[in-house]
């Protein structure tokens, strides 16, 4: 099975598709130019049935009709206007792909969807809402993992969609890559020797660290690993990599680890610039602002805030009553998740604790926000969904299915998709709840 995604960028949004390819063993493409130039095709004919589309909605003639691609492109983007019925579910995608690949494709299922700026804007505003959650959530996908102790263990592509994890095979050791719409594992990837602890993506490039303090580097596009990075011998650190992050520009990794140090690292060179030093045990969690700073937890019941401008301790610190297990940051928000059960949220300007939520029945182990949505993750195998619209916050919802200590967390950022792994094997994908 092949599975294609076109993205364009149209003058007024972009034309998105998603399609589920079955490729024929008799006919396939032999070299990757034969794939690349079918690709373009296939955008190219799209965006054609998107100006047919146009000018029917239009009032127009469009010059294929409703037997040929226009209309593939663009389904709902103006609720006024009143589209043929022959427009609204063309029989475009066997004649696009046959076009596009000497019918070295069949498509088998999927459309292609037009998507406004402004409904891509609305898409992610809806994904910050925690009111959304407020009849809870459920089950929406559910995939494997193998994991068994606080980290870094969950990252999102800058599309939302596209899942780094590990594990899904059973085996710890394994780089799992996912898609969380489909609910499908699309890449295992083989290279460590130890349990995976940690992970980062941006764009095509995943970091992965693990428990004998090694951090790989992987290509998604080229599935394979195409580096390392050493500071230690040929490791990173001389003890397990619980947290790494990668910046906006892609071009530095930070890695934090049970050697109590936290390591700035250059990409392009593969090479240890700095370390942090400050935290009195071990690093569990650490995040990138995006504004030129860094926040860590540790197991000195401490989180501390870095500013990345060439100094080497931090700026401040922030004591916690047991270990901090996990944190981030968004806009003034900083929050952390404790050992205590307690999410805490501090404000960055201020350094003022601004928020202390109800415990957990249990340990709080991940936290992750999207504007005023919190979500944290516990021992209990609960995911909480708090809104930090109020003052003091407020529970908007329990999301219960794992039967086992919640480790990792993600939230997608384009769909509003929570995504949570847990000791008990499994990765779920939560939607909020459909009103009955």
């Amino acid at each position: 099975m092949l599975f294609m995604v076109v993205n364009e960028h149209l003058s007024d949004g972009w034309l998105a598709f998603l399609g589920h390819v079955k490729l024929r063993p008799d006919d396939k493409f032999d070299l990757p130019e034969e794939r690349d130039a079918a690709d373009g095709e296939a955008v190219g004919l799209l965006i054609d049935a998107k100006d047919e589309r146009d000018k029917v909605a239009a009032g127009g003639e469009g010059a294929l009709g409703g037997d040929g691609v226009a209309g593939a492109a663009n389904e709902g983007r103006d609720a006024a206007v009143e589209v043929p019925a022959e427009l609204q579910k063309p029989k475009a995608m066997q004649a696009v792909w046959d076009a596009s690949a000497n019918d070295a494709v069949v498509a088998t299922e999927d459309e292609p969807e037009f998507m406004p700026f402004k409904q891509e804007q609305d898409a992610a505003v809806r994904a910050a809402d925690p009111e959304v959650w407020r009849g809870g959530g459920e089950v929406s996908r559910e995939m494997k993992c193998s994991v068994f102790d606080v980290g870094d263990h969950l990252a999102l592509r800058e599309d939302g969609v596209t899942l780094i994890g590990h594990g899904a095979n059973g085996n710890k050791n394994i780089l799992s890559v996912y898609d969380i719409v489909a609910g499908t594992t699309t890449q295992l990837l083989s290279g460590h020797s130890a349990p995976i602890q940690s992970v980062a993506v941006h764009g095509n490039l995943v970091a992965s660290g693990d428990n004998a303090g090694h951090i790989l580097l992987w290509s998604l596009s080229d599935s394979r690993q195409v580096g390392s990075l050493q500071a230690v011998g040929n490791r990173a650190h001389n003890n397990i990599v619980y947290a790494l992050a990668i910046d906006e520009a892609g071009g530095m990794l930070v890695s934090g680890a049970h050697d109590n140090v936290i390591k700035l690292w250059d990409l392009a060179s593969k090479t240890h610039t700095a370390t942090l030093v400050g935290h009195r045990g071990g690093i569990n969690g650490i995040h990138l602002t995006g504004d030129g700073a860094l926040v860590s937890g540790g197991q000195d019941r401490e989180a501390r805030v870095w500013l990345l401008d060439g100094s080497t301790s931090s700026t401040h610190v922030f004591t916690h009553p047991a270990k901090v297990y996990n944190c981030c940051a968004a806009g003034d928000v900083l929050a952390t998740a404790c050992m205590d059960g307690r999410v805490r949220t501090f404000s960055r300007a201020s350094n003022a604790l601004t928020r202390e939520l109800p415990p957990h029945r249990a340990w709080a182990n991940t936290v992750r926000i999207l504007g005023n949505l919190l979500v944290s993750g516990s021992t209990d195998a609960t995911v909480r969904v708090w809104s930090l619209a109020t003052p003091r916050g407020e529970l908007v919802a329990s999301l219960e299915g794992h039967n086992h200590m919640v480790l990792g967390l993600a939230i997608s950022h384009t769909n509003g998709l929570i995504v949570s792994m847990g000791q008990d094997g499994k990765v779920f994908v939560w939607k909020p709840s459909t009103p009955s």
